[in-house]
């Protein structure tokens, strides 16, 4: 199975870590796994063990940066054509979302990792 796990960074938290993992296993079992996270660094201590699992960063920089990174995120879907998308934490998983509007993608997984995303408008 083909699957693109999108997270929003790859920085130290326990989200992160929970996905670098879950990412290796799956490669493991045999997947395709291509990883892409919209911003920051990746953190040497959260990076995939796995070799086969491929690292994406969609460059998003901020609010200004959103249409070139859904953009990108499109390509990839469409290059990609992956059988489930997994996104992770509230800015992957609204832009995931929002990409099902103009690209088929036969699932759509959004976890968030927190009972509180941010503000009203967030939740």
């Amino acid at each position: 199975m083909k699957i693109l796990m999108i997270i929003t960074g790859l920085g130290m938290g326990g989200a992160e870590h929970v996905v670098i993992n879950l990412a290796d296993e799956l490669a493991t079992l045999g997947h395709e796994v291509k990883l892409a996270y919209l911003n920051g660094e990746i953190e040497v201590k959260v990076s995939p063990k796995n070799p086969e699992v491929e690292l994406i960063s969609i460059g998003m920089h901020g609010s200004k940066d959103f249409a070139k990174a859904y953009i990108r995120l499109r390509k990839l879907v469409k290059d990609f054509k992956p059988d489930v998308v997994h996104s992770h934490m509230v800015h992957a998983n609204i832009i995931s979302r929002l990409l099902r509007l103009t690209i088929r993608i036969p699932k759509v997984i959004s976890t968030a990792h927190s009972s509180n995303e941010g503000g009203k408008l967030r939740m």
